[in-house]
């Protein structure tokens, strides 16, 4: 797997070297490399969130991973993080109570982080009483916070989620969504000659530089982003423009390997590691999935491709978020469209498996995301 990955290696010592890191074994530098899934992953996510994220967004993020992802020990990862992600409960309880030298016990503070925590899984209709080790919020101390839910609920901007999905902007006005015969919700649209470009009419530089234009000094720029897209029939396609506006995007380039495997739930009666290798898998491109690689700049458009918190807005298809933070194994987002426009989230890799039936059972731990200057049409 490795020699498939490091480039250039003249000694076994190459292999095992990582951003110039010399690892212990050639598992370690897998797992560096992030080829391996594992409970330290979301150690390290947590870890590389604190030294930017705040409290609620830590949160969020650990409820994420919960959710989302293969947590063997989830009593483990909250021990080891309970402070960063309670570290404004104390603040937040001076200023409900109004008692500005209030001090609360550790066992307190970790009561009301529970709580919080309990709320933000109630929002999917889950609770902390299925994560085995978690304790759970005793509520007998907690009958002065008030249902916050019932409020979230009245917020919920139902008619502008219905306007987004059923209209594409155009200029000024709107393409009304259709329905199909026997369909019953309106989800085509007929785009009009104008827009559309016939295969070798021009080349995708000049597509780019048409759709795009003054890219270098606007991407950064919510508003200009919001008014433009390219649409493509075929993956292959969407690649190539977005690798095309990528390098012309300034910054340095960072690249995010997924973890793919086969699902136990595979069954050939052969070996299913022998039959289908990380390597092949690796080059797998199935839809519901991003590719093995994922390549990232600062301020470049990426797209969610599964949901992970519809109360927050990040749901498979939410189109326009700029990247803001590139770590290793987590990235900072701000949400560029919709009702949480301006809101800055942490997206760490999750479990992922293909929305399209495929003849094996797929799993792909990868961050949930792909590059959005171009997307497909289906």
């Amino acid at each position: 797997m490795l020699l498939n990955i490091i480039k250039g290696p003249t000694c076994f010592q190459d292999i095992r070297t990582v951003d110039g890191i010399i690892c212990a074994t050639y598992k370690e530098t897998c797992y560096f490399l992030g080829l391996l899934d594992g409970d330290n992953e979301w150690n390290e996510v947590l870890k590389e969130a604190a030294t930017w994220s705040n409290a609620p967004q830590l949160r969020e993020l650990y409820v994420t991973i919960l959710l989302f992802c293969e947590v063997s020990e989830p009593k483990t990862l909250w021990e080891e993080h309970w402070q960063n992600l309670s570290d404004d409960i104390q603040y937040r309880q001076r200023r409900r109570l109004g008692i500005e030298g209030l001090c609360l016990a550790e066992d307190e503070i970790q009561n009301y982080s529970l709580y919080e925590f309990e709320q933000i899984l109630k929002r999917g209709n889950r609770s902390l009483k299925e994560f085995p080790g978690i304790p759970f919020p005793d509520m007998t101390h907690l009958e002065d916070i008030g249902n916050r839910m019932i409020m979230e609920e009245q917020n919920y901007d139902t008619c502008t989620l219905t306007q987004e999905s059923n209209h594409l902007q155009r200029g000024d006005g709107k393409l009304p969504a259709i329905a199909k015969e026997g369909e019953d919700e309106p989800m085509w649209i007929n785009i009009p000659d104008d827009l559309l470009i016939k295969a070798g009419e021009v080349s995708i530089e000049e597509m780019v530089e048409c759709v795009y234009l003054d890219l270098l000094q606007e991407y950064t720029n919510p508003t200009y982003l919001q008014q433009r897209a390219i649409l493509a029939s075929k993956n292959d396609l969407v690649d190539k423009i977005n690798d095309q506006i990528l390098k012309m995007i300034l910054g340095e380039e960072k690249v995010y390997k997924s973890a793919n495997r086969v699902c136990p739930l595979t069954r050939t009666g052969v070996n299913v590691e022998a039959l289908y290798p990380t390597e092949f898998l690796n080059t797998l491109q199935l839809p519901g999935i991003p590719n093995h690689e994922l390549k990232l700049k600062v301020g470049c458009l990426v797209i969610l491709l599964r949901n992970i918190d519809h109360s927050r807005g990040l749901c498979n298809g939410t189109r326009l978020i700029i990247v803001t933070r590139l770590e290793k194994r987590v990235i900072q987002a701000k949400v560029i469209t919709g009702t949480h426009v301006g809101k800055k989230v942490p997206i760490s890799r999750v479990e992922m498996s293909p929305s399209d039936t495929v003849a094996i059972h797929l799993k792909a731990e990868a961050i949930s995301s792909k590059t959005m200057f171009c997307n497909d049409n289906k």
